[in-house]
């Protein structure tokens, strides 16, 4: 049964948080190439979320299903870019939504749109790995269009 709520979030259970990173395929072939440690990679990006919920400016959203945290998501301005070209630009920051992500993005996308229209967003981006194809897909279904591709590389140096 589905059960979800959202809400703006002004703090966050760090044990639910980090169940949610670590629970799901988030940078999973990153942490098996770089052999990382989930346990640590986990703490590291719930203090990268709340960081962003300390943040007035970023906007931080919850979807709870029957009490587990089941997406966050987290609009942030794009300073930079909205001053360069003089219109108002935010990023979809942090993306995880891997249980229900057409059902989580539903109901964000309805806390989107009221934030838009009452903030003046003009350009909305989003940064995904490439591994996380059913959010990229949802995307897609709100008209959100490929602009490019990145890459990481990495090298592991031998010990001297």
């Amino acid at each position: 049964m589905i059960d979800l709520k959202i809400k703006r979030i002004n703090e966050i259970d760090k044990e639910k948080l980090k169940k949610l990173f670590l629970r799901y395929p988030f940078k999973d072939f990153q942490r098996a190439t770089q052999g990382l440690d989930n346990g640590l990679l986990g703490d590291f990006f719930v203090k990268g979320i709340e960081n962003k919920i300390r943040n007035s400016d970023i906007f931080c959203f919850g979807v709870e299903d029957s009490g587990d945290l089941a997406a966050i998501f987290n609009v942030e301005p794009l300073k930079k870019h909205s001053e360069i070209y003089d219109k108002k630009m935010f990023r979809i920051s942090t993306y995880l939504n891997y249980l229900k992500p057409e059902d989580c993005f539903n109901l964000f996308w309805e806390k989107l749109e009221k934030l838009v229209y009452n903030k003046n967003i003009i350009h909305l981006s989003c940064r995904l790995d490439a591994s996380d194809y059913r959010n990229i897909s949802v995307l897609t279904t709100k008209e959100f269009r490929y602009r490019g591709v990145s890459m990481k590389l990495s090298l592991f140096l031998k010990q001297i």
